[in-house]
């Protein structure tokens, strides 16, 4: 099968035939599915074919080389000022397409306050601005307790914020109203049940009489 430089199908034709063909063309005749049945030939220039071909393969080992992991470490008993330093040292990070490992180390009695550690990560969470997706939640490795972040296209997912409870109370509001005209209908049900004894009670000896 033979593909002129092009890319249009120009059938079958023997290899001399193919090779003339592209050699009138000044061009070179490369096979490109060598298992296919018969085998595809474009014609072609090789030399910048070849050049593509490198240029897409280094771009690719670019971007799989770009993503390297970057590692931040803290204390627990971290200050507010430092804790917003490393934030944006991981927002960074983050923003360049680097996977973060947001690492505490406890030290000695440390170990006893690791609930001060889940404390501290979520906090880093919540004040990081860049999206991010978590690859592996908070937990203890040895003595650092560890989460490892990493770039996203998504939205992060946030807590529930003051201005989100009043919307979702608004809302719950006209389904709870409909149930007052409920209860205002059952008490005519109630008073008119005492009419329909009334009369069987005592007319019903007068069919009899």
């Amino acid at each position: 099968m033979l593909i002129d430089e092009k890319g249009d199908s120009l059938g079958e034709y023997s290899r001399d035939k193919a090779l003339q063909m592209a050699q009138g063309k000044s061009l070179d005749l490369v096979e490109v599915f060598s298992n296919s049945q018969p085998p595809v030939c474009k014609i072609l220039d090789y030399g910048r074919y070849k050049y593509e071909l490198d240029k897409k393969l280094r771009t690719q080992h670019k971007q799989k080389k770009k993503q390297t992991q970057k590692e931040i470490r803290m204390q627990p008993k971290i200050s507010e000022h430092d804790l917003n330093f490393k934030v944006r040292h991981i927002d960074q990070f983050l923003s360049e397409g680097n996977k973060v490992k947001v690492a505490i180390r406890f030290r000695g009695r440390e170990l006893a306050y690791t609930a001060q550690g889940f404390t501290i990560l979520q906090n880093i969470r919540d004040m990081l601005t860049n999206n991010f997706g978590i690859d592996k939640e908070a937990s203890m490795e040895g003595n650092f307790m560890t989460m490892l972040l990493s770039p996203s296209t998504k939205s992060k997912t946030k807590p529930k914020t003051p201005d989100d409870s009043p919307k979702a109370e608004a809302s719950t509001a006209p389904a709870e109203a409909p149930t007052a005209p409920a209860e205002a209908s059952t008490a005519p049900a109630e008073a008119s049940t005492t009419p329909v004894d009334s009369p069987t009670k005592e007319g019903a000896p007068k069919p009899h009489e």
